[in-house]
């Protein structure tokens, strides 16, 4: 969704308040995008070459930027260790969105961080919030194992199921969040990374029962823009559509007339 500049705070706070309650997303959203417009700085003209590759990523919508942050603030940061400046040296590895997007992007990984306690932390992350999936998990799971015919068998003394009825039973009670998710977290990274050019999505498709715990936060992480840019983009279209040939079109029509004029590529 893009927003106006121009909106006060207060506004824009009502704005996606409504919007969000409308469209029935108020408890799914995992993060907003920004350009951060009051902030933003260059310490230094001389870099500017670097990031006209990086800008152009990273504003992709068909592919997942949000990953590449971590990597690309590293190349610049060794880049401008030259220039006379202090300023371009963020440390991206310990914000929790960008390390959680470059842990889950199976392109990455392990190899996406410089500092291996910045690694460790991650995933010491990704446990603690995967142990509330599982556990939120549980009572789904519980209902698709078929235990019934486990129970019906136990307790009859000439069932020669007996034995293994009763095994399978104290397994499947016996599950724990915490082991549930170390095993998963301890068994991603040892997979082969898959090539940079590669979509990181289709691998997930295709491994999600092997990592399903995994795969539920990373649909969280590498759904986010890395950049405000799709959002300007919707404003340059707007602002081609409602011409002054066309300034009597009411906002409706114009809001229906962007998303068709945007979607249907």
């Amino acid at each position: 969704m893009a927003f106006s500049e121009k909106h006060t705070s207060e506004n824009l706070k009502s704005s996606l308040l409504e919007i969000t309650e409308n469209w029935g997303i108020r408890k799914k959203i995992v993060a907003c995008t920004s350009d951060n417009a009051a902030n933003i700085s260059l310490a230094s003209c001389d870099i500017l070459e670097r990031f006209k590759e990086i800008t152009t990523d990273l504003s992709s919508e068909k592919s997942v930027p949000i990953s590449k942050v971590i990597l690309y603030s590293q190349a610049l940061i060794t880049y401008s260790t030259q220039l006379p400046t202090k300023d371009l040296t963020p440390q991206y590895e310990s914000n929790p969105l960008l390390s959680e997007a470059t842990f889950l992007d199976h392109r990455f990984k392990k190899y996406g961080f410089q500092n291996e306690q910045s690694f460790k932390k991650v995933k010491e992350i990704i446990v603690n919030k995967g142990k509330l999936i599982v556990t939120k998990l549980r009572s789904a799971i519980d209902q698709n194992v078929s235990v019934p015919a486990v129970l019906n068998n136990i307790g009859k003394e000439n069932s020669i199921w007996q034995e293994f009825d009763a095994g399978v039973e104290n397994v499947v009670q016996s599950l724990n969040p915490t082991a549930t998710i170390i095993v998963e977290v301890d068994k991603y990274p040892q997979e082969p990374p898959i090539p940079r050019t590669q979509d990181p999505l289709k691998w997930w498709n295709n491994n999600r029962q092997i990592y399903p715990t995994l795969f539920i936060m990373m649909k969280k992480r590498l759904c986010i823009q890395a950049t405000s840019v799709p959002s300007e983009r919707v404003f340059s279209k707007s602002g081609q559509i409602v011409s002054t040939k066309r300034s009597r079109l009411l906002s409706k029509k114009v809001e229906q007339i962007v998303f068709l004029n945007y979607n249907l590529k």
